[in-house]
């Protein structure tokens, strides 16, 4: 291993840095689309960007960065099959939210993709053994309902039941590749898993949309110097955050992850003058930080 990132930052550290940048790398995508940047596209460049640079990074920092498992270039490394599926529900749960904002509005889609920290809780306890606890389930639904508060717009309630399913197994999709990514890298080096997850995801999204290439070339030409702090900031987010997942359950870190919705809804209101509710924000805020603080 090139240096241990532990001795810069504890997992908590990491943590936090990848809600940090995780939410500016939102409010920028937030203002691409207002820009009329496809949101296919953008999605698409998610992993081709950040993959752009964490190749250089593994020349920089080493292969091994973030990794003391011993020797993982082996055929029968079961990292490898795990970062492929990790990668192809991933890019399952983009299309299932994607199927969703055609029945639901984006505010009510957004509200119910949060359910996705209650269902790393119970993915996490089947598939990696982790304690559940009245503490934890509680403190997972308090950062639930802030963040939901966060998301939630008020309008006229328009729900349909294909809407609300889709965004259902959206959820439910995002917190299995959560879990999925913390097994993979207690066998394959961070930089390389996150690598070998991002073709998947973004072969899935070429498959579902094939003028998603075309549309992200035109994106980032018209773009350029946005989309290289797109592509920076989803990087330092990915690596920050699979460095917090490599030392803590994922029953905390992706709850306390979920937060990031608080800072880019406060985010959007501050930096690109959104108008909306400020008392649900305050409020959302105020649940989210005191689960943080009772589940860390």
């Amino acid at each position: 291993m090139a240096f241990d990132p532990y001795s810069i930052l504890p997992p908590f550290g990491w943590l936090f840095v990848a809600i940090a940048a995780v939410s500016l790398h939102w409010l920028l995508a937030k203002n691409l689309i207002t820009k009329k940047v496809n949101d296919t596209a953008i999605s698409f460049l998610n992993p081709l960007l950040s993959t752009l640079f964490f190749i250089p990074a593994v020349f920089l920092l080493g292969a091994d960065f973030g990794f003391s498992g011993g020797n993982w270039l082996q055929w029968q490394n079961p990292g490898f099959a795990i970062a492929i599926i990790s990668g192809l529900i991933w890019a399952a749960s983009m299309l299932f939210n994607y199927k969703s904002l055609k029945h639901i509005d984006v505010s009510d889609s957004m509200v119910i993709s949060q359910a996705r920290i209650i269902f790393v809780l119970f993915i996490s306890w089947t598939l990696l053994s982790e304690i559940l606890t009245i503490e934890k389930l509680f403190a997972a639904f308090l950062i639930f309902a802030g963040t939901a508060l966060c998301s939630y717009k008020y309008h006229k309630l328009k729900l349909q039941f294909s809407g609300v399913l889709y965004a259902v197994f959206g959820a439910a999709f995002s917190a299995a590749a959560y879990v999925l990514d913390k097994m993979a890298i207690a066998h394959v080096p961070i930089l390389i898993f996150a690598i070998a997850s991002s073709i998947p995801v973004m072969l899935g999204i070429f498959l579902w949309d094939r003028t998603a290439l075309q549309n992200a070339k035109k994106a980032v030409l018209a773009f350029p110097k946005e989309f290289l702090a797109f592509g920076i900031l989803l990087a330092i987010s990915y690596t920050s955050l699979l460095l917090a997942l490599n030392m803590l359950e994922a029953s905390v870190a992706v709850p306390i992850y979920g937060t990031r919705v608080v800072l880019i809804s406060l985010g959007g209101i501050l930096l690109l003058r959104e108008k909306t509710q400020w008392i649900l924000k305050i409020l959302g805020a105020i649940l989210a930080f005191a689960g943080v603080v009772l589940i860390s």
